[in-house]
């Protein structure tokens, strides 16, 4: 069974880093290591317009009308031949 959780997690150091790795790996789990943050505290995001709009034409949706994102990305792949 495939969960969709996602966990993020910001190590203090690098022990703690290499300790989590060695967790994760023990548990034959996939994981993406980012070397940075990219929405730092300091400089927040912030949507257009545009953006607004979609975002608020889609609270009608029900949720099964929506595709999760292992799915989608399987989909994508098999269309696009990835």
């Amino acid at each position: 069974m495939r969960t969709q959780n996602i966990f993020i997690i910001e190590p203090n150091s690098s022990e703690q880093a290499d300790a989590l790795k060695a967790f994760i790996k023990a548990l034959k789990m996939k994981f993406v290591i980012s070397e940075s943050n990219v929405l730092e505290i300091g400089n927040p995001f912030t949507l257009s317009e545009d953006q607004k709009q979609i975002l608020d034409s889609q609270d009608n949706i029900l949720p099964e009308d929506c595709v999760d994102a292992f799915n989608s990305l399987e989909e994508l792949k098999k269309e696009y031949g990835l």
